[in-house]
């Protein structure tokens, strides 16, 4: 999914929602310093547990394209606390609600 069109939507919906925005999004979730090779950041840790979940546009590409899930993620993270005035989340809650949030989504195996 390109961020381009997903940023698109997201600017849609705040317009249609009347409360938040984009750029109180970014604020909130900022960005992954390994985002662009999140793959080797993983393998790169001595256990690939330990590999921190954060960013905005690292969580997006986690989704599959889903967008349901991709606004459920970012829902979970705000909050409901969509205000310009909204704090940054620190990476470590992010990691945590992430690895919550998957935790809780189902599983679809191939037949």
């Amino acid at each position: 999914m390109g961020r381009r069109f997903f940023e698109e939507i997201l600017d849609a919906r705040f317009v249609a929602v009347k409360k938040g925005s984009r750029d109180a999004l970014l604020r909130m979730l900022g960005e992954h310093p390994h985002e662009a090779g999140f793959g080797s950041y993983i393998l790169d840790q001595s256990r690939p547990g330990d590999s921190r979940f954060y960013g905005f546009s690292l969580l997006c590409s986690l989704c599959s394209g889903d967008l349901s899930v991709i606004l459920e993620l970012l829902r979970a993270l705000a909050q409901g606390k969509w205000d310009a005035a909204i704090e940054p989340i620190p990476a470590s809650e992010q990691d945590r609600i992430v690895k919550d949030f998957a935790q809780r989504q189902p599983l679809y195996m191939a037949s």
